[in-house]
């Protein structure tokens, strides 16, 4: 009997130890923004949008793989609450400096989160607008192919300056032709030292790119 107890009790033991481990290295965490974007939206899982329902709209825009206003039912001053949210982890964070106002989405960088920080920025009002632009790492075969459709993209809308940071924007800028608002960086550090003798104020910039280019660590110096 006792042989029996200590039995089940040391498998319960081992159990808790397993769902522990789990929890701690392979439980997937929910984007933060997720809850707040759903909670605005309608509810009515209407598909207008293109997605299957709301929850799935609220994970993409969550993501930043689609554009706040991609329900039409929701107002521009709840598409401005969701763009002004501020998470801890350098997905699209809204930062003031004392020289400008930064959208940093510095977390990752593929085609469709691109096309959707530029599209949700785009609707954003300001008057000086400025890009600041990272490689879409991993890529394969596609990346000049998309890099350029990405560039294609910027140049259309209402920027002052353009910055490109990294060699695939960088070939993608060698076939657009005269465009005075692009600049072409090999890296941030290059970026870093344009800024030190020539420091931009007054503007409204989205500063995106894939992690490893490392584009957050310019905070400090726009």
């Amino acid at each position: 009997m006792v042989t029996a107890i200590v039995c089940i009790a040391g498998i319960g033991l081992v159990a808790a130890v397993i769902l522990a481990i789990s929890d701690r290295y392979l439980s997937v965490r929910e984007e933060p923004r997720i809850g707040m974007v759903l909670s605005a939206l309608p509810g009515a899982n209407c598909g207008g949008c293109g997605y299957a329902g709301c929850s799935a709209l609220a994970e993409a825009i969550a993501k930043g793989e689609a554009p706040v206003n991609a329900c039409s039912s929701i107002s521009k001053d709840i598409c401005d609450a969701i763009s002004n949210y501020v998470p801890a982890n350098n997905r699209s964070q809204l930062t003031k400096t004392e020289r400008n106002t930064l959208i940093v989405d510095a977390y990752n960088a593929n085609p469709t989160s691109m096309m959707a920080a530029i599209d949700n920025f785009d609707i954003m009002e300001g008057e000086n607008k400025m890009a600041i632009l990272g490689d879409m790492l991993e890529l394969g075969e596609w990346s000049a192919e998309e890099h350029r459709a990405i560039l294609k993209l910027v140049v259309a809308g209402d920027f002052k300056r353009i910055w490109l940071v990294g060699k695939h924007f960088n070939e993608a800028a060698s076939t657009l032709g005269d465009d005075s608002r692009v600049s072409c960086f090999a890296s941030r550090e290059e970026v870093a030292e344009k800024l030190g003798t020539e420091p931009i104020k007054g503007a409204l910039i989205l500063v995106k790119g894939s992690h490893s280019i490392g584009l957050e660590k310019l905070i400090p110096i726009l």
